[in-house]
C-alpha cells in the first residue's frame, strides 16, 4: 500500500498514511482564493494607465493581502492559505533603493488524512517579520514593475489533531529565512497605488527548509 508522510518538520512526529485526494472542501477553498486575488489583480489592470502618477514621498505605508501557496514539504503537511499584512517603505535621497519593512500573518488550510479507522487533521500559521530591498526598473509609464528581496524572522507554528496516539498536539518554531521576487505598481489617483507582486520565501527550518509563494495585492498610500 502506498504511503504518505506527513511533513511536519524535525520537532514534530513523524506519521505514514496512504494518499488522499483533496475533498470538497479543500478544492472549494482553493478555487475562492484564487478567484480573490485574480479578481484583484483585474481591478489592478483596470486602473486607469493615464491616471497621474502618485505622489514621490520618502516615507509610505501599506496593506497587502491574497493567496498563500505552500510548496515542497511545506506543501505535503498544509494547504494553500491566504494572508494579510501591513508595511512601512522609505526611501532615502539619492538611493537607488527603497527600503521595505512588514509584518504579516499567513494562515494555511487544514490537510486532512485517513487510513482505515485513523483520521489526522494538521493546520499552520506563521507570522513574518522581514526587511525588503526594493529597486523600481526605469520607466516613463506610471506602471512601475520593481526587484525585491530580503529577509527576516518567521514564527510557525503547527496545531495537529488525530485519534491516533500520540500525534495530536501543537509545536512552533522560529526560524530565519529569506524572500526574493517582484511585481507591479498602478497609481490610483495622486495619493494611492496599487500594488501586485509574487515573491518566493524560504524559511531555514530545522530538517527541512519551509517554502512558498504569496500572491499579494495590495494598496500604497
Amino acid at each position: 500500500m502506498d504511503a504518505r508522510l506527513v511533513i511536519m518538520f524535525a520537532f514534530r512526529p513523524v506519521l505514514q498514511l496512504p494518499d488522499n485526494p483533496p475533498n470538497e472542501d479543500q478544492i472549494i477553498m482553493s478555487r475562492r482564493i484564487l478567484s480573490l486575488v485574480a479578481g484583484l489583480g483585474l481591478f489592478a489592470v483596470a486602473t486607469p494607465v493615464a491616471a497621474q502618477s502618485s505622489v514621490e514621498r520618502q516615507i509610505r505605508f501599506g496593506v497587502m493581502t491574497g493567496a498563500s501557496m505552500p510548496m515542497g514539504d511545506l506543501g505535503d503537511a498544509v494547504n494553500i492559505g491566504w494572508h494579510l499584512g501591513g508595511f512601512g517603505e522609505f526611501r532615502p535621497e539619492n538611493f537607488p533603493v527603497t527600503l521595505r519593512g512588514e509584518l504579516g500573518y499567513h494562515s494555511f488550510g487544514s490537510d486532512d488524512f485517513q487510513a482505515g479507522g485513523f483520521t489526522a487533521e494538521q493546520e499552520a500559521s506563521m507570522i513574518p517579520v522581514v526587511a525588503n530591498a526594493i529597486f523600481v526598473l526605469p520607466s516613463e509609464s506610471t506602471t512601475r514593475f520593481h526587484l525585491m528581496g530580503g529577509l527576516g524572522m518567521y514564527r510557525f507554528k503547527f496545531e495537529s489533531s488525530s485519534n491516533i496516539p500520540g500525534v495530536a498536539g501543537s509545536s512552533s518554531s522560529t526560524d530565519f529565512g529569506i524572500n526574493v521576487g517582484g511585481g507591479v505598481s498602478f497609481p490610483l489617483g495622486q495619493a494611492i497605488d496599487v500594488l501586485v507582486e509574487a515573491r518566493f520565501h524560504s524559511v531555514f527550518a530545522e530538517g527541512s527548509n519551509a517554502n512558498m509563494i504569496p500572491l499579494s495585492v495590495g494598496l500604497r498610500f
